[in-house]
């Protein structure tokens, strides 16, 4: 059988969790810069930690899993995409 990435049952079952984001729901909401304001720009971080899972409340907020990632950071990249509407 092949594996499904895309759907939330598939995620879910594989044990992924989301944090709660800027909009108070939980998983990634986009980028949503104001109409005819100019390109705005987004960092994208993607962490390789020395753990599997991150010991944080349950529901996180993104800044709750980002101050315990922190602390367990083995490398770092960091993509910045700029959009507009």
């Amino acid at each position: 059988m092949e594996p499904c990435y895309g759907c939330a049952e598939c995620r879910f079952s594989l044990g992924f969790k989301q944090a709660i984001n800027d909009f108070r729901l939980p998983g990634y909401g986009g980028p949503c810069p104001p109409h005819r304001h100019g390109p705005h720009r987004y960092h994208f971080r993607l962490l390789a930690l020395s753990l599997d899972r991150l010991p944080v409340r349950q529901p996180p907020t993104c800044k709750d899993v980002e101050r315990e990632a922190r602390k367990h950071i083995l490398a770092e990249a960091v993509l910045v995409g700029v959009y507009e509407r």
